[in-house]
């Protein structure tokens, strides 16, 4: 299920054929999620805002259920935990 977390409303069902998107019905952003089996993963640092961090960028390129491949890209410091994010609002998938 993919939620949206400033509304706590239930957005999509994650589908079984690896994309899933849906409209959250008050606030009106678009979430989606995509599922399938990670085939690489690229990174590369960047410099970060902080300079005692390390800021890494990722690309990740996922071949999902239904035979498709997508790319995700996103960026984070070395110490965070990692949350890929859409271009608007974070997402979340209970």
């Amino acid at each position: 299920m993919i939620c949206c977390p400033m509304c706590d409303v239930a957005v999509a069902d994650v589908t079984a054929s690896g994309r899933s998107e849906g409209v959250c019905p008050k606030c009106r952003y678009t979430y989606s999620a995509i599922s399938g089996r990670v085939a690489q993963i690229y990174t590369k640092q960047i410099s970060p805002a902080n300079p005692a961090s390390t800021r890494l960028a990722y690309e990740l390129r996922i071949e999902r259920n239904d035979g498709g491949t997508t790319m995700v890209e996103f960026a984070a410091d070395e110490d965070q935990v990692m949350c890929a994010k859409t271009t608007r609002r974070p997402w979340s998938i209970r």
